[in-house]
């Protein structure tokens, strides 16, 4: 069992990386507009499970910096996944922005 398991990698973060490679590599010769989901999650394996889990819906992730926290990319987008902090700030300058816009925002999720 020892020489089983030493030619075997159950590694799951790197299993991950493969799959979120071989996704964004095949989706970007035949990509039809998908759904895009914002990323603000400080925690490098939390937010790579997000990533992972958005392909798996079929939904594009967009890591997000404090830079692109603008109406124009906030609407652009279908939900933000984000650390508590993150999500309220991001809450708050959608609060501000709907009352000036269609009352289309996306979904926060914190």
């Amino acid at each position: 069992m020892k020489g089983r398991d030493a030619g075997m990698k159950p590694n799951f973060l790197s299993e991950l990386e493969e799959e979120l490679k071989a996704s964004s590599e095949g989706s970007q010769a035949t990509a039809p507009v998908k759904t895009k989901i914002g990323v603000m999650i400080e925690d490098p394996i939390n937010r790579r499970l997000v990533e992972g889990a958005s392909l798996h819906l079929e939904l594009t992730p967009v890591i997000l910096s404090e830079e692109m926290l603008d109406r124009e990319t906030m609407l652009s987008l279908e939900v933000v996944v984000a650390d508590v902090e993150i999500a309220l700030r991001v809450h708050e300058v959608l609060a501000e922005k709907a009352e000036s816009g269609d009352g289309f925002v996306p979904a926060v999720i914190g």
